[in-house]
């Protein structure tokens, strides 16, 4: 199938392009994703497609409803939404009769390549979002042609998708948990643990260059990034770079980046900036449930103080069991009651 590929303005796509309301964080109620009443709070973070929480809904109304387009005016954020909203300040909404998902998604990957030119404090404001051009196929001068971009996605992009990326294009994941059981935070007690005494081993990550990485697609090299778990690429397996998984991955060197953990549960390639940790008490549940905490202490890191030398000696609160202990059955226990568990 051949198609011709032509640029479109946005300002000319979208028939819709206005500036959302605003609620204040501090106005609102934290809820669960799988209550009734739960309701998406977009913001301008560059995670979880902007959502920065669920909130309970108390008749807002200012209700963005779903099948659009957000973009973050100040940070270039910019996401499809195909569920009712409500946002956050400096949020760009984008509407068309012709939108649904799948333009969307793909409409959203387009604009994020042009990113690049709105880093450094230029702003991607109203007036240069409706002048950005992208480059779609085309039926003619003035009409994209939406029927080959469904197709691309369908057969040529969903299939490359990784298994649980596919399951949630089809519809087939789950937002359940894999115990039913409510687990209150505040049910036990706390106390403070050194990293130290968590690990029985610390190690350093083993490729000091990325193009030391042999080729092919078996194994995830993971380096100094939060997001998508650290994944910088995929390559072949070498035993002399290779670490273990089942691992908390501390971040001790890396623009943006240094203070955060991952867990990682299989084998894969470790960047130098990287230190891990092992012990017997660490699983894919309790692996996230420290790392979160251990997200926490992040800030002490920022501008320039590395992290490397301060793991072992970092503090944390954990809950503990009736002997003092770090109850580590309680960590796994909670992972297990929280909405879409049952994916882990």
């Amino acid at each position: 199938m051949m198609t011709n590929w032509k640029y479109f303005e946005i300002g000319k796509l979208f028939h819709q392009i206005y500036k959302a309301s605003a609620y204040n964080a501090q106005d609102l109620i934290s809820s669960s994703a799988v209550n009734s009443d739960a309701i998406r709070y977009i913001t301008r973070t560059d995670t979880n497609n902007g959502c920065k929480e669920f909130v309970q809904n108390e008749n807002f109304t200012q209700i963005e409803q779903g099948n659009a387009i957000t973009i973050g005016d100040t940070t270039a954020t910019i996401y499809y939404q195909n569920e009712q909203f409500i946002c956050g300040d400096h949020i760009v909404i984008l509407r068309a009769p012709f939108l649904n998902e799948i333009r969307g998604v793909f409409i959203v990957a387009l604009l994020n390549k042009e990113r690049f030119r709105y880093n450094y404090g230029r702003s991607f404001k109203m007036d240069i979002i409706k002048k950005t051009r992208i480059l779609l196929p085309s039926i003619d001068d003035n009409n994209p042609d939406w029927n080959y971009i469904e197709y691309i996605v369908k057969h040529n992009i969903i299939p490359a998708l990784p298994s649980k990326s596919r399951k949630v294009w089809n519809g087939e994941y789950n937002n359940k948990s894999i115990s039913s059981a409510a687990i209150n935070l505040d049910c036990v007690k706390w106390d403070w643990f050194r990293v130290s005494d968590l690990f029985h081993t610390f190690e350093r990550g083993k490729v000091h260059s990325q193009y030391s990485l042999p080729s092919g697609n078996e194994y995830f090299y993971v380096g100094a990034k939060k997001d998508s778990n650290g994944v910088m690429t995929r390559c072949g397996y070498d035993e002399n770079l290779a670490s273990k998984g089942n691992c908390v991955i501390f971040i001790c060197n890396g623009e943006g980046s240094v203070g955060y953990t991952n867990y990682m549960d299989r084998d894969f390639m470790a960047s130098g900036d990287l230190i891990l940790g092992y012990g017997e008490h660490i699983n894919q549940y309790t692996g996230l449930f420290l790392s979160t905490i251990l997200d926490k202490e992040r800030p002490k890191y920022s501008f320039g103080r590395k992290y490397g030398k301060y793991v072992k000696g970092t503090k944390i609160l954990l809950p503990i069991t009736k002997d003092g202990a770090p109850d580590w059955q309680f960590m796994e226990d909670y992972i297990k009651s929280l909405p879409y568990s049952a994916n882990l």
